[in-house]
């Protein structure tokens, strides 16, 4: 398994590849696309709960799983960036 420090950083690593092969993502399925990966991700990794009870009975993500769940986030979205896809304009 590969080390998510190692993928490169920012746009630099883009500007090095041909412009035609760069996918343009709208933004609305750009936010989706990351957010079920990394949804996926969380839910077949974690060995704790991910959810708990609040006071009023709605079933919320734990603040350790939603600040492991950013982490995440924005691997997915480093990969995104690093395959090939760039979010558009919205």
């Amino acid at each position: 398994m590969s080390n998510w420090k190692d993928i490169p950083r920012g746009k630099s690593y883009l500007k090095n590849r041909h412009k035609s092969l760069l996918v343009k993502v709208p933004p609305s399925i750009w936010i989706n696309l990351y957010a079920e990966l990394s949804n996926f991700i969380l839910e077949h990794s974690s060995l704790d709960p991910i959810y708990k009870e609040d006071e009023n009975g709605d079933e919320v993500m734990t603040e350790d799983k939603q600040n492991e769940f950013m982490n995440i986030a924005d691997n997915v979205e480093q990969i995104m960036r690093t395959s090939g896809l760039y979010k558009g304009e919205g």
